[in-house]
């Protein structure tokens, strides 16, 4: 059943009520991510905050977060990771950190490219109601 704040639809799930928010967002090298190319469910932003680290926010506070996912395409092949990082409840919302490494796990910059992105799913636990 929808509701919520962007449409959620609940996961099947014995127990607490969850939501999947899943979204795909294309670096753009050194510089901010253009919101304008986002994809995926609504409710969240993404920001450069460093090299290689982008924090997603999402715009509604939830009961927990989970990371449960992520995915980086490159357009030419090399030794990059993604990683999750910190995981933050903010007054309206929370904040959840990736970070993109090398094999020495130094952060680098992804290069603007169409066929550069990176994606993610998350789960939400929406209230504390026992199934």
């Amino acid at each position: 059943m929808p509701g919520g704040n962007s449409g959620d639809e609940a996961i099947k799930h014995v127990g607490k009520r969850r939501v999947r928010i899943s979204g795909r967002f294309f670096p753009n090298g050194a510089s901010a991510v253009s919101a304008t190319s986002n994809q995926g469910k609504a409710g969240w932003s993404v920001a450069r905050t460093a090299q290689g680290v982008f924090t997603i926010t999402l715009d509604r506070r939830y009961l927990k977060v989970f990371p449960i996912g992520g995915a980086l395409q490159l357009s030419v092949a090399a030794a990059r990771f993604l990683q999750w990082g910190d995981i933050t409840a903010t007054s309206s919302g929370h904040t959840l950190v990736l970070r993109v490494i090398d094999a020495t796990a130094v952060a680098q910059d992804v290069a603007a490219n169409a066929n550069n992105s990176i994606g993610f799913d998350i789960e939400a636990v929406q209230d504390t109601v026992a199934g």
